[in-house]
């Protein structure tokens, strides 16, 4: 296999790092954890990932508790 074609195919992202890429850029200087939570939200959405378990939704369960009980955002 020619030098060119092995750089080309050590410079592919796994999906994993990718995501991972993705979401270290577009959550950068993210003030408070809801709009982090949102954004992380957003990128699943477009990157076709299932939430299957139900994380995104105890985390915004977890996030409103803890919220209410400081009787401030985050």
């Amino acid at each position: 296999m020619p030098l060119d074609k092995k750089k080309c195919r050590a410079d592919l992202l796994s999906v994993p790092q990718r995501v991972k890429n993705i979401i270290q850029e577009q959550t950068k200087g993210i003030p408070d954890a809801r709009t982090y939570l949102l954004t992380l939200q957003d990128i699943r959405i477009k990157n076709g990932l299932t939430d299957d378990i139900g994380a995104e939704v105890m985390m915004f369960d977890a996030l409103e508790k803890v919220e209410k009980e400081i009787k401030k955002p985050l």
